[in-house]
């Protein structure tokens, strides 16, 4: 799992990486308990998301470092490529 901290997900954006565009994301997980937060995506809610122009590379669980629960909050780490 990797561990992120909520600057790195509070903003996505472009950038290059061998002469492709890549985009980098992070989204509230449905594998969060509780129903406190932002809404929770699920996968398959952000493959279909991504069809208009851009590539799914890579979907990854990680983990936003919160100051209201020291365990953190369940996310998606997700990697697009634009085509």
């Amino acid at each position: 799992m990797i561990s992120v901290s909520p600057k790195g997900c509070s903003s996505s954006g472009f950038f290059a990486s061998g002469g492709e565009r890549k985009a980098l994301w992070c989204s509230a997980s449905d594998r969060q308990p509780g129903d406190w937060g932002p809404r929770r995506v699920s996968q398959a809610e952000i493959e279909a998301s991504f069809t208009d122009g851009l590539r799914v590379d890579s979907i990854d669980a990680a983990k936003i470092d919160v100051t209201i629960d020291p365990a953190g909050a369940q996310a998606w780490l997700v990697t697009a490529t634009r085509t």
